[in-house]
């Protein structure tokens, strides 16, 4: 007899507890997340999640986002997880930061630092980064 393939939401509960955590550990994590990105839609209740995993509801983009950073996966993991084909996951994907400006403002951030620190350039730069890398 065939194995039946697990559902997204069996897949969300199992990676969940193999990393030992609660549903009110995923709220506390994805609290904090949204408090960084100053963003609401970030959060993720308990109830909701249980939703996820139990009922097999869908989760918005910004709540897969959540997911994929509290269980340290990739959202294209769990986009696929939801039989979302290949060729538009990368999609969705570079919609995330339109989505969230705090994203995109993040991965600059990150970009700009590496570039200063790779020129040896200081945050006190007279060529317009130094306001970017101040506000870190």
């Amino acid at each position: 007899m065939p194995k039946r393939q697990s559902s997204p939401g069996e897949r969300l509960r199992a990676t969940r507890l193999a990393l030992g955590l609660t549903l009110r550990d995923v709220h506390t994590a994805s609290i904090k997340l949204a408090r960084r990105l100053r963003n609401r839609r970030f959060i993720l209740p308990a109830s909701r999640l249980h939703d996820f995993e139990v009922k097999n509801t869908i989760p918005s983009l910004h709540r897969l986002y959540t997911l994929a950073h509290v269980c340290g996966c990739e959202v294209r993991e769990l986009l696929g997880w939801y039989g979302v084909p290949r060729r538009y996951r990368e999609q969705l994907i570079e919609m995330l930061p339109l989505m969230c400006p705090r994203l995109l403002y993040r991965f600059q951030c990150e970009f700009s630092v590496d570039v200063l620190v790779s020129t040896g350039m200081r945050s006190g730069a007279a060529d317009g980064r130094s306001s970017f890398t101040a506000m870190l």
